[in-house]
Protein backbone atom coordinates (compact mmCIF):
# COMPACT_ATOMS: atom_id res chain seq x y z
CA UNK A 1 0.00 0.00 0.00
CA UNK A 2 1.46 3.46 -0.72
CA UNK A 3 1.60 6.19 1.54
CA UNK A 4 0.60 9.19 0.21
CA UNK A 5 2.72 12.78 1.97
CA UNK A 6 0.57 15.62 2.71
CA UNK A 7 1.27 17.42 -0.54
CA UNK A 8 -0.12 14.42 -2.42
CA UNK A 9 -3.41 14.44 -0.34
CA UNK A 10 -3.58 17.89 -0.58
CA UNK A 11 -3.01 18.36 -4.73
CA UNK A 12 -5.76 15.33 -5.32
CA UNK A 13 -8.67 17.11 -3.04
CA UNK A 14 -7.79 20.71 -4.39
CA UNK A 15 -7.81 18.91 -7.47
CA UNK A 16 -11.14 16.46 -6.75
CA UNK A 17 -12.67 20.02 -5.66
CA UNK A 18 -11.88 22.44 -9.00
CA UNK A 19 -13.21 19.02 -10.88
CA UNK A 20 -16.77 19.35 -8.67
CA UNK A 21 -16.86 22.73 -8.92
CA UNK A 22 -16.19 22.91 -12.56
CA UNK A 23 -19.26 20.28 -13.04
CA UNK A 24 -21.40 22.82 -11.15
CA UNK A 25 -20.37 25.80 -13.25
CA UNK A 26 -21.25 24.17 -16.19
CA UNK A 27 -24.62 22.61 -14.79
CA UNK A 28 -25.37 26.26 -14.10
CA UNK A 29 -24.12 28.20 -17.26
CA UNK A 30 -25.40 25.32 -19.44
CA UNK A 31 -28.68 27.36 -18.86
CA UNK A 32 -27.76 30.05 -19.65
CA UNK A 33 -24.48 30.25 -21.67
CA UNK A 34 -24.04 28.47 -25.10
CA UNK A 35 -20.56 27.64 -24.86
CA UNK A 36 -20.30 26.76 -20.86
CA UNK A 37 -18.22 24.39 -21.43
CA UNK A 38 -15.32 26.15 -23.39
CA UNK A 39 -16.05 28.88 -21.03
CA UNK A 40 -15.49 26.75 -17.83
CA UNK A 41 -12.91 24.31 -19.42
CA UNK A 42 -10.43 27.68 -20.42
CA UNK A 43 -10.95 29.62 -17.14
CA UNK A 44 -9.71 26.01 -15.08
CA UNK A 45 -6.70 25.12 -17.56
CA UNK A 46 -4.11 26.92 -15.69
CA UNK A 47 -5.21 25.36 -12.39
CA UNK A 48 -5.18 22.22 -13.82
CA UNK A 49 -1.78 21.88 -15.78
CA UNK A 50 -0.19 23.47 -12.72
CA UNK A 51 -1.47 20.82 -10.51
CA UNK A 52 -0.51 17.90 -12.80
CA UNK A 53 3.18 19.68 -13.44
CA UNK A 54 3.19 19.46 -9.04
CA UNK A 55 2.34 15.70 -8.95
CA UNK A 56 4.73 14.87 -11.85
CA UNK A 57 7.83 16.90 -9.77
CA UNK A 58 6.95 15.48 -6.80
CA UNK A 59 7.36 11.81 -8.42
CA UNK A 60 10.60 13.08 -9.81
CA UNK A 61 11.61 14.22 -6.42
CA UNK A 62 11.27 10.90 -5.00
CA UNK A 63 12.93 9.19 -8.17
CA UNK A 64 15.87 11.46 -6.88
CA UNK A 65 15.85 10.70 -3.31
CA UNK A 66 15.68 6.96 -3.52
CA UNK A 67 18.91 7.44 -6.25
CA UNK A 68 20.49 9.44 -3.37
CA UNK A 69 19.81 6.45 -0.85
CA UNK A 70 21.04 3.76 -2.93
CA UNK A 71 24.14 5.76 -4.20
CA UNK A 72 25.01 6.86 -0.16
CA UNK A 73 24.73 3.16 0.65
CA UNK A 74 28.08 2.47 -1.22
CA UNK A 75 29.82 5.07 0.76
CA UNK A 76 31.95 4.01 3.53
CA UNK A 77 33.36 7.20 6.10
CA UNK A 78 36.03 5.80 8.31
CA UNK A 79 35.34 7.69 11.12
CA UNK A 80 32.11 6.14 11.79
CA UNK A 81 31.52 4.25 14.65
CA UNK A 82 27.57 3.54 14.61
CA UNK A 83 27.66 1.27 11.83
CA UNK A 84 24.99 -1.46 11.55
CA UNK A 85 26.52 -5.29 11.23
CA UNK A 86 25.23 -5.25 7.33
CA UNK A 87 27.12 -1.69 6.69
CA UNK A 88 30.02 -3.73 8.44
CA UNK A 89 29.62 -6.31 5.75
CA UNK A 90 29.35 -3.81 3.18
CA UNK A 91 32.47 -2.39 4.38
CA UNK A 92 34.36 -5.61 5.03
CA UNK A 93 33.34 -6.31 0.66
CA UNK A 94 35.19 -2.49 -0.34
CA UNK A 95 38.44 -4.05 1.85
CA UNK A 96 38.40 -2.16 5.52
CA UNK A 97 39.20 -3.67 8.05
CA UNK A 98 35.79 -3.37 10.90
CA UNK A 99 35.73 -3.59 14.16
CA UNK A 100 33.04 -3.43 17.03
CA UNK A 101 33.00 -0.72 20.03
CA UNK A 102 32.18 -3.46 22.22
CA UNK A 103 34.58 -6.37 21.91
CA UNK A 104 36.58 -6.35 25.36
CA UNK A 105 40.20 -7.73 23.27
CA UNK A 106 42.30 -4.88 21.82
CA UNK A 107 43.54 -4.72 18.02
CA UNK A 108 40.39 -7.00 17.59
CA UNK A 109 39.68 -6.84 14.25
CA UNK A 110 37.78 -8.29 11.00
CA UNK A 111 38.78 -8.74 7.28
CA UNK A 112 37.90 -10.44 3.91
CA UNK A 113 40.08 -13.22 2.51
CA UNK A 114 39.25 -12.59 -0.85
CA UNK A 115 38.80 -15.16 -3.82
CA UNK A 116 41.83 -17.02 -4.24
CA UNK A 117 43.08 -19.58 -6.47
CA UNK A 118 46.00 -21.88 -6.53
CA UNK A 119 47.43 -23.32 -9.61
CA UNK A 120 48.96 -26.67 -10.37
CA UNK A 121 52.60 -25.09 -10.54
CA UNK A 122 52.10 -22.51 -7.61
CA UNK A 123 54.11 -23.32 -4.36
CA UNK A 124 52.29 -23.88 -1.02
CA UNK A 125 54.20 -21.91 1.21
CA UNK A 126 52.50 -23.67 4.36
CA UNK A 127 54.60 -25.44 6.34
CA UNK A 128 53.00 -28.31 8.71
CA UNK A 129 53.19 -27.51 12.60
CA UNK A 130 54.68 -29.82 14.80
CA UNK A 131 55.19 -32.14 12.80
CA UNK A 132 58.10 -34.66 13.49
CA UNK A 133 60.38 -36.11 10.66
CA UNK A 134 58.97 -39.19 8.74
CA UNK A 135 55.59 -38.53 10.33
CA UNK A 136 52.82 -38.16 7.50
CA UNK A 137 52.54 -34.15 5.87
CA UNK A 138 50.28 -32.08 7.51
CA UNK A 139 46.50 -33.11 6.03
CA UNK A 140 46.32 -29.48 4.88
CA UNK A 141 48.80 -29.13 2.60
CA UNK A 142 48.27 -32.97 1.78
CA UNK A 143 44.65 -31.90 0.48
CA UNK A 144 45.63 -29.27 -1.35
CA UNK A 145 48.26 -30.79 -3.61
CA UNK A 146 45.60 -33.37 -4.30
CA UNK A 147 43.24 -31.06 -5.58
CA UNK A 148 46.11 -29.03 -7.47
CA UNK A 149 46.91 -32.21 -9.23
CA UNK A 150 43.45 -33.27 -9.41
CA UNK A 151 41.65 -30.18 -11.23
CA UNK A 152 44.62 -28.32 -11.79
CA UNK A 153 44.07 -25.69 -9.33
CA UNK A 154 42.40 -25.22 -5.86
CA UNK A 155 40.09 -22.61 -5.39
CA UNK A 156 39.01 -20.55 -2.48
CA UNK A 157 35.94 -18.62 -1.87
CA UNK A 158 35.88 -15.61 0.41
CA UNK A 159 35.92 -15.86 3.66
CA UNK A 160 35.53 -13.47 6.75
CA UNK A 161 38.79 -13.73 9.17
CA UNK A 162 39.49 -12.34 12.78
CA UNK A 163 42.81 -11.05 13.47
CA UNK A 164 42.28 -12.47 17.35
CA UNK A 165 43.60 -10.20 20.60
CA UNK A 166 46.59 -12.72 21.02
CA UNK A 167 47.66 -12.42 16.92
CA UNK A 168 46.45 -15.42 15.86
CA UNK A 169 43.62 -15.22 12.82
CA UNK A 170 40.29 -16.92 13.17
CA UNK A 171 39.56 -18.13 9.51
CA UNK A 172 35.86 -18.12 9.34
CA UNK A 173 34.61 -15.71 11.98
CA UNK A 174 30.93 -16.27 12.88
CA UNK A 175 28.62 -13.59 14.13
CA UNK A 176 26.85 -13.81 17.34
CA UNK A 177 23.43 -12.55 17.61
CA UNK A 178 24.75 -9.58 19.97
CA UNK A 179 27.12 -8.93 16.92
CA UNK A 180 24.60 -8.92 14.18
CA UNK A 181 22.54 -6.69 16.28
CA UNK A 182 25.04 -4.40 16.93
CA UNK A 183 25.17 -1.01 15.94
CA UNK A 184 28.64 -0.05 17.52
CA UNK A 185 30.61 -1.65 14.01
CA UNK A 186 33.41 1.01 12.81
CA UNK A 187 36.30 1.04 10.43
CA UNK A 188 39.37 -0.11 12.07
CA UNK A 189 42.35 1.88 11.41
Amino acid sequence: METKTTNQLGLELTKTTLETLAATLRDITSKHMFCADIVVEEAFKPVMKLIYDLLEKEEEVKKLQERSRQESKGTIYPDRVDMTFGEAIEALKKGYRVSRKGWNGKGMFLFLHERMEVKKDDKILASPVNTVEGEKQCVYIETLNELKEKNGSVKFVPVICMKAANDEVVVGWLASQTDMLSNDWTIFE
